[in-house]
């Protein structure tokens, strides 16, 4: 029978023959480990493109080239130009970001693909229609600011101080100026001063406690809050009949 020493020694003999053999599957299973699967070379860069290297290189000529339908204003299609440039998008994985200095990179990439992508006159075109909707922009968001402004008139005349209608009134005029990239930095003040000026006194009371503790501190608000709260309580009043 062998002894503790020798039975050592034979493992590690039978170890060291192995070896050989061990080494280039492991070689191999390591390559296989890093190589990811990805449907595009860009989809195979997790983060930050490399300009610098051929890859990189590569990655950016690929993903700028102009699509396969020129787009022009005197034939538009824009169903096709959107599939196209959908498509690219996500062979480009410019619909998925992991950095912020990633999306720059994407959103580079995305101008110079567009920008190659339609004929000159089309260029210009856009330009002028781009410099007349900023305008129409900044005239509809004035005109939405100025309708806030004269919300107190609007919840008595118009709404009959139901304040289910006037909240809704409100909602809708709020989303457009989002949607504009707009906002009203004084609404939340317009509401309360439109809530505060219907005749039901055990409302107002409520408001008037709610604007209180907004005023001091105590509490702080958004406008859907407060909208929520208005309606909540006249909900409520209209249940109990008060």
């Amino acid at each position: 029978a062998m002894n503790a020493e020798q039975i050592a020694a034979a493992v590690q003999a039978a170890i060291a023959a192995m070896l050989p053999a061990i080494q280039p599957a492991q070689a191999a299973n390591q390559a296989a480990a890093v190589t990811a699967f990805a449907k595009s070379p860009a989809r195979a860069i997790i983060d930050l493109i490399d300009y610098s290297s051929k890859a990189g290189s590569s990655v950016y000529a690929i993903n700028t080239t102009p699509l396969p339908t020129t787009f022009s204003l005197d034939s538009p299609n824009i169903a096709g130009l959107l599939n196209e440039l959908t498509n690219r998008s996500r062979s480009a994985k410019w619909e998925e970001i992991n950095t912020q200095t990633r999306q720059s990179q994407n959103n580079y990439q995305l101008y110079e693909c567009l920008n190659r992508s339609v004929t000159i006159d089309t260029k210009d075109q856009l330009k002028l229609i781009l410099d007349k909707a900023s305008a129409s922009t900044r005239t509809t968001a004035s005109v939405i600011r100025k309708k806030f402004a004269k919300l107190e008139t609007y919840i008595i005349d118009t709404a009959s101080e139901d304040i289910k209608a006037f909240n809704t009134y409100v909602k809708g005029e709020n989303r457009k100026l989002k949607a504009m990239g707009e906002r009203s930095t004084d609404l939340l003040e317009h509401i309360f001063e439109a809530y505060l000026s219907v005749s039901d006194k055990n409302f107002t009371s409520y408001i008037q406690q709610v604007r209180t503790d907004y005023d001091t501190g105590r509490e702080n608000l958004t406008v859907e809050q407060l909208l929520r709260r208005g309606e909540t309580h006249f909900q409520i009043k209209d249940i109990r009949g008060d």
